[in-house]
């Protein structure tokens, strides 16, 4: 029979459930071996990429974008036969160390709707002639996102403004302040914010609202496809009365479980806290700050933005007649989360 069964383990993360870039990637590969078996060698690969595909319809056509970047590649060959042998993997039980290292700029694993970024460790015996057994895992990784520099130190605060209705019917203004304690945040954080609202309208408003929204987006051939999530809400108790005004206590909202900010030319994952007076019937008063999710405070080296990275795009034209245009459509899915 040859190779009869095939295993691999890696060791935990550092991190005890993801890895860092820069961090080092162990495992073994497990393997029986009942009958002696030609092989051309048994290696592994360690392989990342970011990548995106998304679908543009005009009238009966569909075209199809694409664009991806290959992150890391690294091959380790873990058996090569003896030269005397012939190329033949005695019989027995097998186990073979290996050790990879991660780029320091590698960003962080995640899924979108129209694409993600995932790592995988794959082993292969290579059997001439005849079928390659192979096993993979996937592993996940964090990018080295500093939530802690001087920039993202800084508070914050803005304000903005608008009147209601226009001409002869014109009221307001309305008016909307806003702090915020930070613009880095790592998981386990809280994001702190401050309200307040004046009404000058004859109307009466709705309440203030405060949301952390990820954007997620995938990007080929010069064009864009873009999905909001709310991650997180909160509202105060009273609504913004007639000639009143609305001062919010210190609200918090916990930064948990999130994907770190990725910044790739096919995949980027944003946040951003947006502040509102909810206008029942017309648009909301909204002001909104851009945020960094990152995973470290303080790095001690320099990490490289990744731009050296080579990408390649693809675009393809596929006609179809419309009822069949659904069959091109993505599948839905949620935006993925590091886990």
């Amino acid at each position: 029979m040859g190779v009869k069964k095939m295993k691999l383990t890696l060791q935990d993360p550092p991190q005890g459930s993801y890895y860092l870039g820069g961090q080092t990637v162990e495992g073994h590969i497990h393997t029986e071996v009942d009958e002696a078996t030609k092989v051309k060698e048994v290696t592994v690969v360690l392989r990342g990429k970011a990548k995106c595909k998304f679908y543009r319809h005009n009238g009966k056509h569909t075209t199809a974008h694409w664009s991806k970047v290959e992150i890391v590649k690294q091959n380790v060959v873990v058996w090569q036969p003896e030269p005397h042998n012939n190329e033949m993997l005695p019989v027995g039980f097998y186990t073979w160390p290996f050790k990879f290292t991660l780029p320091v700029a590698a960003p962080s694993s995640c899924k979108i709707h129209c694409g993600g970024i995932h790592y995988r460790v794959k082993a292969k015996v290579r059997v001439p002639l005849g079928f390659n057994v192979s096993e993979e895992a996937y592993i996940p990784v964090a990018g080295r996102v500093d939530a802690d520099t001087s920039e993202l130190r800084v508070s914050r605060a803005a304000g903005t403004s608008k009147t209601l209705c226009c001409w002869c019917c014109r009221s307001g203004p309305i008016e909307l302040e806003a702090t915020l304690n930070r613009q880095g945040f790592c998981n386990g954080d809280d994001i702190e914010v401050r309200l307040s609202a004046q009404n000058y309208s004859r109307r009466n408003l709705g309440k203030l609202r405060v949301r952390l929204i990820q954007l997620a987006k995938g990007r080929a051939d010069g064009m864009s496809e873009c999905r909001t999530q709310t991650v997180a809400e909160v509202l105060t108790d009273d609504s913004l009365a007639a000639g009143g005004a609305v001062s919010s206590p210190l609200f918090k909202i916990n930064v948990n479980g999130l994907t770190p900010s990725v910044a790739l030319r096919p995949v980027t994952v944003k946040y951003y806290v947006e502040f509102a007076v909810i206008v029942p019937g017309g648009l909301d008063l909204k002001q909104k700050f851009d945020v960094v999710v990152g995973t470290v405070k303080g790095m001690d080296e320099e990490v490289p933005d990744g731009s050296y990275l080579a990408t390649y795009t693809k675009s393809k034209k596929r006609e179809s007649v419309d009822e069949d245009a659904a069959h091109f459509q993505p599948r839905e899915s949620d935006i993925g989360l590091l886990g």
